[in-house]
């Protein structure tokens, strides 16, 4: 390995080189990477953001009840919707769809004329509706453009007025982490909060913000995490030949980097480097302390079946486990578990995942229907990490599930739906207020129904809003250096600002 190979190694060793690594954990040192095995006995609250790329048909999700009565968004939803639910255009057939594949949430948890069933696939969902964990927020207005790469520009910054070329501005996501890393410090002075970003690539949301330029940012507070289990820089196994290539050219480098730190004026733009290579090095002994130990063979954590199985197919299959239809959304969950783990050693207050394919213009009950399962049934992927996860982690556990834009209310002639603007936003967690918020099924969209034309769902309250509110949910006094301009954004008339904190 020369020295260009190695620092290739360290963007794919599953850290990216500019990211958030300065690591001074107080519960481990490079000089003591001893570290009990299991997770912590606490942690913080932590924020879990879920992109949907491709514009979620929430509504696919969560239907309104049927009714006979034609006049009724009960009955007009089922109509103008039959081919997207792959049934025929037969009241019947509304009503069989409705009785025999959802949910039916207790009447009494939902207002008036708002009644709705969930998905029987997202039997998860449905249970923390149920014991009051589930907050959906209706009427959610983001872009007003159907474009997708602007309508995700716009949800990831958490900033309506960004223009289509704003593409280096600071996340909402970064900007909250830089907010409670603030806060930490007028405690302590060496306080640091991160982000782990568990996507193949840095997204948007986790940017954080520029020091000098609101038209820039920094990652200087994100840990990509792309490989959990392999995350640090190679060592050389104790039973590996000590004149191999590889134990040589390790040794090697790891002197030749401790002398340039030596040498070397801190001030240097290539400092950073070599500063690098020691927190990496010492980063990677204490996470491999806690995970793996000294066996690699027999790991002090090993990875739980039920969450392999989620990104291992033939696993799956060979122990009858479930698996998922986008295993890369499982390998994000192994490494959500490793964090989650080891939140004590990374500091994270924030986890930055996606899910992508919810641009469903043809067949959209096929495919959607799998994606939501992958999510949200009982043995799907946010189930199975919580059933692997203590009770003091799940409680802690705070997530966000939201798109670019929303689809369009009537289906398509390939039995799909368009793109179209407003939509939900769901947010999940122990702690907050459960419940509907803005109108589910406004009447004047019956109105627009009736005309013929495509109709979007009215976007009415502002994503500032909400996501202002998930910031106080998981740090109190944080949402107004994240969202300053908050109070300017629209609310829908009847709810209240604070939402579901």
């Amino acid at each position: 390995m020369n020295r260009r190979e190695f620092l290739k190694a360290l963007s794919a060793s599953g850290i990216l080189l500019g990211t958030g690594l300065s690591w001074t954990s107080r519960s481990a040192s490079a000089a003591n990477v001893t570290l009990p095995a299991g997770f912590p006995s606490s942690i913080p609250k932590i924020l879990i953001n879920i992109t949907l790329d491709g514009g979620p048909d929430f509504r696919h999700l969560l239907p309104p009840q049927y009714l006979a009565d034609t006049a009724t968004y009960g009955y007009q939803y089922w109509k103008v919707r039959a081919n997207a639910h792959a049934i025929a255009q037969q009241e019947a057939a509304y009503e069989a769809r409705w009785n025999n594949d959802f949910l039916k949430p207790a009447q009494k948890a939902a207002p008036a004329g708002n009644e709705f069933g969930i998905l029987n696939s997202a039997k998860w969902l449905f249970d923390q509706w149920e014991a009051g964990n589930l907050a959906v927020v209706n009427n959610a207005l983001g872009s007003n453009s159907r474009d997708h790469a602007h309508g995700l520009l716009v949800m990831e910054q958490g900033d309506r007025n960004a223009g289509a070329h704003d593409l280096d501005k600071p996340g909402w996501g970064g900007r909250l982490a830089k907010a409670m890393q603030d806060k930490a410090r007028l405690v302590d002075a060496n306080a640091q909060v991160k982000i782990v970003s568990l996507t193949h690539e840095i997204r948007r949301f986790s940017y954080g913000p520029h020091p000098t330029d609101s038209r820039k940012h920094v990652n200087d507070q994100v840990i990509s995490v792309r490989n959990s289990r392999n995350l640090g820089l190679f060592e050389p196994d104790a039973a590996a030949s000590i004149t191999g290539s590889q134990a040589v050219m390790s040794r090697a480098l790891k002197a030749y980097y401790a002398a340039k730190r030596d040498e070397m004026n801190v001030t240097s733009p290539y400092y950073k480097f070599v500063r690098h290579e020691r927190d990496m090095r010492a980063f990677g002994d204490a996470i491999k302390a806690r995970l793996i130990g000294a066996d690699e063979d027999n790991p002090l954590m090993p990875v739980p079946d039920a969450i392999r199985a989620l990104y291992d197919v033939q696993f799956a299959e060979e122990k009858g486990l479930f698996s998922l239809n986008q295993n890369d959304f499982g390998l994000q969950i192994r490494n959500l578990y490793d964090c989650l783990a080891c939140q004590d050693i990374l500091n994270f207050r924030i986890a930055s995942m996606a899910y992508r394919g919810w641009d469903t213009h043809k067949n959209q009950k096929r495919y959607i229907e799998q994606r939501f399962e992958d999510l949200f049934h009982e043995k799907g992927a946010i189930a199975t990490l919580f059933n692997q996860l203590p009770d003091a982690i799940t409680d802690n556990l705070i997530i966000v599930l939201s798109g670019e834009f929303g689809r369009q209310l009537k289906a398509n002639g390939d039995n799909g739906t368009d793109h179209g603007r407003g939509n939900s936003i769901l947010v999940i967690g122990k702690g907050i207020k459960g419940g509907l918020y803005g109108d589910m099924f406004p009447a004047a969209e019956l109105e627009r129904v009736a005309t013929g034309r495509s109709v979007d769902i009215t976007g009415k309250t502002g994503i500032e809003h909400v996501f202002a509110a998930v910031c106080e949910a998981v740090e109190p006094s944080t949402s107004n250096a994240v969202f300053p301009e908050k109070a300017n954004a629209p609310l829908e008339e009847g709810v209240d600002g604070n939402l579901f904190v």
